[in-house]
């Protein structure tokens, strides 16, 4: 597989939303595969643990044992996802553990969550979906590489 384009960014703390990249499909084009990898999937460290506890207590609206603080702790993590569209159809949809996300189509396989799909051209849209984001200055980074042929211009 060649690169075809190699997007990356960074969010932030807080960060709910989609980012979108646009790329042509080359002509001839047999398979895409798209990764999308990212950094600081879980806290570092809570640098104020009874700041943390006083917000989350102003949250729930109510004090909150050791237990359920931990429990609260251990699960927070950042989820993005990512998604693929061919002109204005659906093509894949990924959300798996971890900080690497791949996406693979051709015309007869594909990978979970995404659908074989025939013809691979025009335009492509991925959707890099952010659930949440729990640190500051996380980057991603995305590639999408393509198996196709060159087409010989006359």
């Amino acid at each position: 597989m060649r690169k075809i384009q190699a997007f990356n960014g960074t969010v932030n703390r807080g960060f709910q939303g989609n980012v979108t990249y646009r790329f042509q499909i080359p002509s001839g084009c047999r398979a895409l595969s798209i990764q999308l990898t990212y950094t600081k999937e879980y806290p570092v460290t809570i640098t104020d643990p009874d700041h943390f506890r006083a917000a989350y207590e102003a949250y729930k609206g109510r004090p909150v044992s050791e237990n359920e603080l931990k429990k609260v702790l251990e699960s927070m993590k950042t989820e993005i996802q990512l998604a693929l569209f061919i002109g204005s159809k659906f093509a894949g949809n990924v959300h798996i553990p971890g900080t690497i996300k791949e996406l693979y189509i051709s015309e007869h396989t594909s990978s979970r969550g995404c659908l074989p799909f025939y013809p691979l051209e025009g335009m492509g849209k991925v959707i890099v979906n952010v659930f949440q984001c729990v640190e500051n200055e996380t980057f991603y980074q995305l590639e999408i590489k393509g198996d196709y042929e060159d087409v010989e211009k006359n």
